[in-house]
């Protein structure tokens, strides 16, 4: 690979990873006004966040497994579509049930994308110093993705 095409992964990484996070850290200062907006009761949205993180971690292993046999490509593109999924059917949710299933499909879409971000530093680094330094920042944009 070329420095353009290593640059490019590696910021994608790197986005990748921030945006698995913030799907869970921007989740909690959300519910209130979900709450009061949507009229839905507290315990309930509670519920579907756990649903979410649940989710999300199931999806970090399966997915991330499925980008081992398959390609971290195609995994990411039917992972985003999941989670693009999930996203719309929050927004459009006419029952608490289907509300609850928007937040399974945003975890099951969102959780693989830090493991797969992962995968792509690693087959990008050329040496070991690479990728000491290539993780060393994807630490710094996972711990400040809030």
């Amino acid at each position: 690979m070329n420095s353009t095409t290593n640059k490019r992964v590696i910021v994608l990484s790197y986005v990748l990873a921030i945006t698995g996070y913030m799907t869970l850290t921007l989740t909690m200062p959300l519910l209130h006004a979900i709450n009061t907006d949507a009229n839905i009761n507290m315990s309930y949205l509670l519920y579907c966040v756990s649903l979410l993180f649940f989710c999300f971690s199931l999806s970090a292993i399966f997915l991330s497994r499925c980008a081992d046999l398959y390609s971290p490509a195609s995994t990411l593109k039917y992972a985003q579509i999941i989670s693009i999924l999930g996203l719309v059917t929050v927004a459009l949710a006419s029952s608490k049930t289907v509300f609850a299933l928007g937040f399974v499909l945003m975890g099951c879409g969102t959780g693989c994308y830090s493991p797969i971000a992962r995968m792509l530093i690693a087959a990008t680094a050329e040496d070991e110093f690479q990728l000491r330094r290539y993780f060393s920042f994807f630490s710094i944009s996972v711990i400040t993705a809030p």
